[in-house]
């Protein structure tokens, strides 16, 4: 309703499609560029993506011990959800030869600690704002379950920018590489 009333008061209005890939992000530019009537600048950026997140996969498409990783949303110690299949964080998850230990779940649900322990990750990721709203590791690792799994027991908790994690944007490659390497390089620390 709110976009058809823009629409009648006149507003110009673009929609752009969300994607959780690659291609989705180079549609999401293109969209962008086309907008602001800027093809040509819309396609370099959508080539350089291409680029860089091949790139930034060459290091881990091939590896055979992918690292098990339980994707957690965090507003506050008392609002956690599991990222499963269909969600932005599987999706990066898959960038980076990653299993989402949580890939059972359809969505974004409430963590629990049964489904905790039961996914039994090696590795936590969890968006930095969402890590700060816990009470940093400490914090995160007395969500109940937690604690027990690998990754608790272990305290490999991982975490980076929001927005550089979720978004699929034009800095799509920066993410994957800086993915790849915190949960390749953290599964080698002991």
């Amino acid at each position: 309703p709110v976009l058809e009333q823009l629409r009648a008061a006149g507003v110009r209005l673009e929609v752009v499609p969300e994607g959780w890939s690659v291609e989705g992000t180079k549609d999401k530019v293109r969209a962008v560029a086309r907008a602001v009537e800027r093809v040509e600048a819309g396609e370099a950026i959508a080539a350089r993506i291409e680029k860089e997140v091949e790139e930034a996969r060459a290091k881990w498409k091939d590896v055979t011990a992918r690292p098990r990783v339980l994707p957690i949303y965090a507003r506050g110690p008392n609002h956690l959800l599991i990222f499963g299949k269909n969600t932005a964080a599987d999706a990066m998850l898959a960038l980076v030869s990653a299993d989402n230990a949580a890939a059972s779940i359809e969505g974004a649900k409430p963590l629990t600690p049964e489904a905790v322990v039961q996914a039994a990750p090696e590795l936590v990721l969890v968006p930095s704002r969402g890590l700060d709203s816990t009470g940093d590791i400490e914090g995160l690792l007395n969500v109940p379950g937690l604690a027990a799994t690998p990754a608790g027991e272990a305290k490999r908790i991982v975490s980076m920018d929001d927005l550089l994690l979720l978004g699929f944007g034009p800095r799509l490659g920066q993410a994957v590489a800086q993915l790849g390497e915190l949960l390749h390089g953290a599964r080698n620390v002991q």
